[in-house]
This record gives structure tokens, sequence and C-alpha cells, in this order.
């Protein structure tokens, strides 16, 4: 028999000795966690977003009348701010300016959804 056949058992013995002190380990760091820390600036912070969007298109009418170009520009906001515990204060608008407007409307449209 060979050196590496005779040193096999001898190695996975010494290992199965081993292995329940490192499983305790692993057992006593799991227990040990924690969360990172946080500060006060990072849970006061205000979230905002702001996104711009534009449209051009062209809408085909019925009974051989002329297409419709169409365009329109949106502007649309939101603001978040947490100011106590369990407090929060939100803002969201948008602002659609809309060529050509529906009739009856105007072309510009404001809306304050929170």
């Amino acid at each position: 028999m060979n050196l590496a056949c005779r040193c096999l058992p001898l190695g996975l013995m010494i290992l199965g000795l081993a292995a329940p002190t490192l499983a305790r380990a692993d057992d006593q760091d799991a227990l040990n966690l924690e969360a990172a820390p946080t500060t006060e600036a990072v849970k006061k912070a205000p979230s905002s977003r702001l996104v711009l969007e534009s449209m051009l298109g062209r809408t085909w009418q019925r009974y051989g009348l002329a297409p419709l170009e169409t365009r329109r520009l949106s502007i649309d906001l939101v603001h978040s701010m947490k100011f106590a515990e369990g407090w929060r204060a939100t803002l969201s608008d948008r602002l659609d300016h809309i060529i050509p407007a529906d009739s009856g409307q105007g072309d510009t449209l404001n809306s304050l959804r929170e």
C-alpha cells in the first residue's frame, strides 16, 4: 500500500473530529449577525424623481379627411420626504401639453395626484 492510501483514513478521521467544532462556530456567527448601522441623515434623505416625455405622432381619420399631426410634452414630478418617525410627505404632479387638444379642453393639463 502506498503512503496516500494509508493517510486517507487518518485525514478523514481528523476531518470528522473537527467538523462539529467548525459547525458550532458557524452557528454562533449566524446568531451574532447585526444589522448595519443607519445614520439619521440617511433616514431623512428626500427622494425625488423628474421625468420628461415627448411624443410625435400622426392620426388618420375616417371619410378621407386629412391626417392630424399630434404632439405631447409631459413633465412628471414625484418628491417624497420623511420628516419624522412614521410620517412622510409626498408630492406627485404631472403637466401635459397636448397638440391638438381634445374638443372643449385646453391644450395644457395639470394633474396634482398626491
